[in-house]
């Protein structure tokens, strides 16, 4: 009787460690596929923004960050800056040290890169309302004067955008009042 008893534990024993050893094996491949990918993926956005857009979006290092938005598996996007335009002396609208890109892990399994949370941490958005009533945002986000072709942009179906510590100033260039 005792050695029937002994034999079913050790099976649940062995049936637990199988499982355990499953999650961490799929979570070390899940990094892996992601931070093979992370360079890859991040660049080719910035460049079609860059092309779509008349402003400039420029970032920093890429790295994984698998449970910071979880249970959404990130990306985090170091020294983010959005300028108005691409000229030199262009002002700049957004300044973030940290954002987290939040992604569905079955998602990024199937090859969908959909992004469903982002995390944007320390730094300033200035948004200028200029005399003719435009504000900065909207000129940085208008389209380009001639046409650009390319690629299908990456899918955003966000659910929740997290700000922290991050000062928003908001200033009307006819009053100048912020």
């Amino acid at each position: 009787m005792k050695i029937s008893i002994l034999k079913g534990w050790k099976l649940w024993q062995r049936l637990t460690l199988l499982a355990v050893l499953a999650v961490i094996s799929f979570t070390g491949l899940l990094t892996i596929i992601v931070y093979l990918k992370q360079d890859k993926l991040v660049q080719a956005e910035v460049d079609a923004m860059n092309k779509t857009h008349q402003g400039l979006l420029v970032v920093g290092d890429v790295h994984v960050a698998p449970f910071q938005n979880f249970p959404y598996f990130s990306i985090k996007v170091d020294d983010v800056s959005i300028y108005e335009s691409k000229e030199d002396s262009a002002a700049v609208i957004l300044e973030v040290a940290d954002i987290y890109v939040g992604f569905n892990v079955w998602d990024l399994l199937a090859g969908h890169y959909d992004v469903k949370k982002l995390l944007v941490e320390d730094g300033f958005f200035n948004i200028i309302t200029h005399e003719d009533g435009r504000t900065n945002l909207q000129n940085a986000l208008a389209a380009p004067d001639e046409e650009v072709e390319v690629e299908e942009p990456l899918d955003i179906h966000l659910q929740r955008i997290e700000f922290k510590n991050l000062d928003v100033h908001n200033l009307n260039e006819s009053d100048h009042l912020d």
